[in-house]
């Protein structure tokens, strides 16, 4: 079965295709899997503060993706259904690509802990699952907008012009992302939280290929 990407990546050319687009069911497999950042992860400040200075990762058990997870679980469909949670708090989707996440930088553990970048680690999981993974949540890029805010505060002069290059950027890593792990043409339902649409999804056509547009090396 095709990719389903519910939250688009901003391309409004493809929306329109999107609403003409016959919806497929996706059922469930053995792997629930996770991408992103502190969302992903289940990050609650209280819990991070009262477990310092070394945080377990397996008392943030109450983010969305857990509560989705139990959720699916309760259904016939996803039955036996297994979380897999790669979310790094303060990930970007610069260093979801290139390694050097703030929380594990810092020191603390993931609720699954891997070397090198989140891209790569991923990669290797989907391989190591391959036809058994799915859905696929990927909760990125706030991340990359808060960077802007540290640097220009609430001050619309400097937000302004940098605004639309640091969605662009945000938007072409998706894609980067999308393609390096394979998944226009892996079996799954992926659900996408993109800075961009957070204030509504918004939802594209099935892809069965990979978009020309060029992504960041």
């Amino acid at each position: 079965m095709a990719l389903l990407l519910l939250c688009a990546l901003g391309v409004s050319s493809s929306a329109s295709t999107a609403r003409a687009a016959e919806e497929k069911f996706s059922a469930p497999k053995a792997v629930t899997f996770v991408l992103g950042d502190s969302l992903a992860f289940g990050f609650q400040r209280a819990k991070f503060l009262a477990g310092l200075p070394n945080p377990d990762p397996a008392n943030f058990d109450t983010g969305f993706a857990d509560v989705f997870a139990a959720r699916l679980a309760a259904t016939p469909p996803g039955r036996g259904s297994t979380l897999v949670n790669l979310g790094c708090p303060g990930e970007t989707t610069v260093t979801f690509l290139n390694g050097g996440c703030l929380y594990t930088q810092s020191g603390f553990h993931l609720h699954v802990d891997h070397a090198g970048s989140q891209m790569a680690a991923a990669v290797a999981t989907l391989e190591a699952h391959r036809g058994q993974v799915s859905p696929i949540l990927i909760s990125l890029g706030a991340n990359d907008l808060l960077a802007l805010a540290n640097l220009c505060g609430i001050n619309p002069a400097c937000i302004g012009p940098l605004l639309p290059g640091v969605l662009a950027v945000v938007a072409q890593n998706y894609v980067v992302i999308m393609m390096r792990a394979g998944l226009w043409r892996k079996t799954g339902s992926l659900v996408a939280d993109h800075p961009r649409h957070r204030d509504g999804p918004s939802r594209l056509e099935e892809h069965g290929r990979a978009p020309r547009r060029q992504g960041v090396p």
